[in-house]
């Protein structure tokens, strides 16, 4: 009995000391807190060049994950599927953006994410697809080469555009329309003195002008005053008009006559002797 106690006791102690061995291993390999990680989704419509298995994903620059596994979209080649692991407990929230970037011009590509507002509520977690989707947004160096691009085609646009108004009658008036500049400030040089004392002129005039526009309130008045005594001589001339037009009457009557008279007197001489009756008949004056 006491051989088989001790060949118990025996395999015990290997027992336990195989299971204090593993353990041992186990947790200097990966420790006994290993975080747990949710799984997201990021769907990119550039080239994910650089980016490799196991590449960091970082939050505003802490490391909070690692790419899982990369896949074109079956729905749409233009866009790549990237699948991040990323530690429960992460604030990522439906503002939450993902960007390809890149440490340094030629360092080790990683997926950037980051916030646009602090408050919005977090994005939900699932053990099994469909996997929430995180929006991706370009990378620098897309969103310069994208501006690289247009400029370009911008200054190929105006570059035609001149081209097309620089041709040869444009130039030939452009070209003229530079000598007649030249010929004008060269006038302008020549009649400087001409030049400054119209100046001088112009601005005598102005002050001229604005010595008579204070003159003018006084200049209003006595115009006024001027109006009121016409006014007052008009009534004057009207009161006086009616004898005066009486006596035209009675001149123009007395013309009359007189012109009556002086006809009858052409015509008849006698009438200064005896009047104008007819006086008795003589002899040999009757029927």
């Amino acid at each position: 009995m006491d051989t088989k106690g001790h060949y118990t006791i025996v395999g015990l102690m290997v027992v336990f000391l195989g299971a204090a061995l593993i353990a041992t291993v186990v947790w200097l390999s990966v420790g006994w807190d290993r975080p747990v990680y949710n799984t997201f989704l990021v769907y990119m419509d550039q080239s994910v060049s650089g980016l490799s298995m196991e590449a960091p994903v970082r939050f505003n620059g802490v490391t909070v994950g690692y790419v899982t596994e990369m896949d074109l979209n079956p729905k749409n080649a233009q866009e790549v599927i990237v699948t991040l692991a990323i530690k429960e407990g992460s604030p990522i929230t439906t503002s939450t953006i993902a960007t390809l970037t890149s440490q340094g011009i030629t360092g080790i590509a990683y997926i950037d994410l980051s916030a646009k507002t602090p408050n919005a509520p977090l994005m939900k977690t699932r053990e099994y697809p469909p996997y929430p989707v995180i929006p991706s947004v370009p990378s620098l160096m897309v969103q310069l080469s994208s501006i690289v691009k247009d400029a370009s085609v911008q200054f190929h646009g105006v570059a035609e555009s001149m081209q097309s108004v620089l041709d040869a009658q444009n130039a030939a008036n452009i070209k003229q329309i530079l000598i007649n500049l030249n010929v004008i400030a060269q006038s302008l040089a020549t009649n400087e003195t001409q030049f400054n004392q119209m100046i001088q002129s112009s601005a005598k005039l102005i002050n001229n002008a604005a010595v008579a526009s204070q003159q003018l309130p006084e200049l209003l008045k006595n115009l006024n005053q001027s109006a009121i005594s016409l006014n007052q001589a008009a009534g004057l001339a009207r009161a006086g008009m009616i004898p005066a037009v009486s006596l035209l009457n009675h001149l123009d009557t007395i013309s009359g006559n007189v012109e009556v008279f002086s006809e009858e007197l052409k015509n008849n001489p006698a009438i200064l002797v005896r009047g104008k009756a007819e006086g008795p008949l003589g002899p040999g004056e009757e029927n």
